[in-house]
């Protein structure tokens, strides 16, 4: 499957595979506002925030993945990073290796070649019972514990991409957050 850069007229597709990919965790009592979101607010995430995602030969969403940027306006970004969004997979998808395959390529291609970003995060409930160990899996660090929306506390974590070019205001605040497991 071929990297593709979603636009507003993906915003049917990409709606379908965020309502039916995210109202699956309901059943870990996680309630993830993308499973609920609807045509306009779509819409207007894919006006200001770079969206991929991958479609089968027959052109249907397969998998997809937002990256906020620490620019725009009204973004809540912690540590002034891209930050990964908008995550999900069609069901009929799941387990074949299409969320790692995209999330790694849009770090490769876009956030370290494009966007030359020393490091990029992500959040997820804390309670959902495995992707926080998915996202460790990518090589994802958890750094704070945080509520950012009402009904689950949420884990922030960061991939560091290029040390080098970490800023010593960036890693004394990494340090400052650094999350301590049970």
């Amino acid at each position: 499957m071929k990297l593709e850069k979603l636009e507003v007229s993906d915003s049917t597709d990409l709606l379908n595979v965020l309502h039916d990919a995210h109202k699956s965790n309901e059943k870990y009592r996680v309630h993830f506002k993308t499973a609920y979101v609807d045509k306009k607010i779509v819409e207007k995430h894919l006006q200001a925030m770079p969206t991929f995602a991958y479609r089968n030969k027959e052109g249907k969403l397969v998998s997809t993945i937002s990256v906020d940027l620490p620019w725009i306006k009204d973004m809540k970004n912690l540590f002034l990073l891209p930050h990964i969004n908008w995550f999900a997979t069609d069901p009929e998808y799941k387990n074949l290796g299409y969320g790692k395959k995209i999330m790694n390529e849009v770090i490769k291609k876009y956030i370290c070649c494009e966007l030359k970003a020393p490091a990029v995060t992500l959040d997820t409930a804390i309670n959902h019972p495995w992707l926080k160990y998915y996202y460790s899996s990518l090589g994802f660090l958890p750094i704070k514990r945080m509520r950012i929306v009402e009904d689950h506390e949420s884990i922030y974590m960061i991939k560091i991409l290029n040390k080098a070019l970490l800023s010593p205001a960036l890693v004394d605040i990494i340090k400052k957050y650094k999350y301590r497991s049970e």
